[in-house]
């Protein structure tokens, strides 16, 4: 009943891409500062390289540029896909989301905007 299941970086970890791997579930997970030197290679990779799509006027953005590479993650037998969005607010404040996912084949929008909908979703229930 369930193909994708979203998650805060907590869960950025092999124990948990195993564990939705096993059950044949996919898995987006956000990404932050995370110890794991597999992910921070995945990082310092995607800061290398040059945007894969950039989005002009995305909803609430004046500019979203993507970024893209796949990576082995420390006790996790099949490669990863980390995803880099460097967002640029209508204000010219500058953010980024960064993810890690088991989908390897969903387009970056819809992806961006699941990860778009956990964070709402998330604000939603800490202010409310």
């Amino acid at each position: 009943m369930i193909d994708v299941v979203v998650y805060e970086d907590l869960a950025c970890n092999s124990i948990w891409f195993n564990h939705c791997r096993n059950l044949g579930i996919d898995a987006i997970v956000r990404a932050k500062n995370n110890n794991n030197n597999s992910l921070r290679l995945a990082r310092k990779t995607v800061n290398k390289t040059e945007a894969v799509e950039v989005w002009e006027v995305e909803k609430g953005f004046e500019k979203v540029e993507v970024y893209e590479s796949t990576f082995t993650m420390d006790n996790v037998e099949q490669p990863l896909r980390f995803v880099k969005f460097a967002l640029k607010h209508k204000n010219k404040l500058r953010t980024q989301i960064m993810i890690v996912t088991t989908c390897m084949d969903m387009a970056r929008k819809t992806l961006f905007k699941i990860i778009r909908a956990r964070w709402d979703i998330e604000n939603s229930i800490f202010n409310n």
